[in-house]
C-alpha cells in the first residue's frame, strides 16, 4: 500500500541517511570520491521491484525502491541514500503534490552506488 493512500506518520519508522558526494585530489593528483552524511530523517521504504541488467557481457542485479519522507526542499539527485548499512542511488524526486507533507523519492540499489 503506498503511503499516499494512508498518509499516516506512522508509517516513517524507519531511519535513512542522505548522503553527499565529496571529491578531493590525493597527492599523485587522482579524484578519490566520499561520501558525507547529509541528513538523517524517518522514511518509509516500499520495495518496489527487482530488475537484472547487462553490461558489457556482465549481469547488473539490483533493486527499486520508492522511499516516502516528510517533505524538505534541500535534496537532490546527486545524493545518495543509505539505508540499513545499504547505498541507494537517487533516480529521481518528483514533485507530487501533496501540499508539502510527504516527498516520494525513486531510488535503486545494486547498480551504481556511487
Amino acid at each position: 500500500m503506498s503511503i499516499l493512500a494512508t498518509t499516516d506518520v506512522r508509517r516513517l519508522d524507519q531511519r535513512i541517511t542522505f548522503q553527499t558526494k565529496r571529491q578531493t585530489r590525493n597527492a599523485a593528483g587522482g579524484t578519490i570520491i566520499t561520501w558525507v552524511d547529509f541528513a538523517t530523517v524517518w522514511a518509509a521504504v516500499d520495495a518496489v521491484r527487482a530488475n537484472e541488467r547487462y553490461n558489457s557481457e556482465q549481469e547488473l542485479s539490483g533493486n527499486e525502491y520508492t522511499v516516502w519522507i516528510r517533505w524538505r526542499g534541500d535534496l537532490n539527485s546527486n545524493m545518495r541514500i543509505l539505508w540499513k548499512g545499504l547505498p541507494l542511488d537517487i533516480k529521481g524526486i518528483p514533485d507530487n503534490q501533496r501540499r508539502g507533507r510527504f516527498l516520494s523519492i525513486f531510488a535503486e540499489s545494486g547498480i551504481n552506488t556511487g
